[in-house]
């Protein structure tokens, strides 16, 4: 099995491709000079990825000390904050969004999990943001979710109706995620703004 799992959850060719694809919304300038705010993971796949391409002000979050001790020894700042929506919170309470280029909100897990958490995180934009354009990204698992034979961005759309975002099939890219925690897991990462 350590073929399919290329030794680090980073290094997964599909999940790599989603971090290039979603970062790619963004201009260079944004992604160099901008504050992108990540949940760290143990392996710090974002944050590495970020690095790689120039990115410096990154803060990280997790409710995974672990992971929160790896993202600190990377030299991204650790929010004082584990959960996301906190953290995003308070960065938009002290800094608001004039600096702030992306959100990452890449929990891994279901639609189900993982939707009110996004919920949240545009919400607490839409009463902050003015004329600056913050990028929100969402990662999602498919296979764990059961659509009934709904497509899951019908689905993505529902939960995100009060929030008024609407997430259409060119802002979304599946991929499959080789990972030790998911091996050959069906996922979509997707552009919410």
């Amino acid at each position: 099995m350590h073929a399919y799992t290329y030794g680090d959850k980073s290094l997964s060719p599909g999940k790599d491709a989603a971090r290039a694809w979603i970062y790619s919304h963004l201009t260079r300038k944004q992604f160099v000079n901008g504050v992108h705010i990540v949940i760290a993971s143990r392996t710090c796949g974002d944050i590495k990825h970020l690095h790689r391409y120039g990115a410096k002000r990154i803060i990280a979050c997790d409710t995974d000390v672990f992971a929160r001790n790896a993202a600190a020894k990377l030299n991204a700042h650790v929010s004082p904050h584990p959960r996301l929506e906190d953290t995003v919170a308070g960065y938009l309470h002290n800094y608001g969004t004039s600096e702030l280029a992306s959100i990452n909100v890449d929990l891994c897990a279901t639609l189900t999990y993982g939707a009110p958490v996004l919920n949240r995180v545009l919400e607490q934009l839409q009463n902050k943001r003015k004329n600056h354009s913050v990028k929100v990204f969402f990662t999602f698992c498919r296979s764990r979710f059961h659509t009934g034979g709904r497509d899951c961005l019908d689905i993505l759309n529902s939960y995100l109706a009060d929030a008024n975002v609407h997430v259409d099939s060119n802002k979304a890219f599946n991929y499959v995620s080789w990972t030790l925690k998911n091996k050959g897991t069906p996922m979509t990462a997707v552009v919410c703004t």
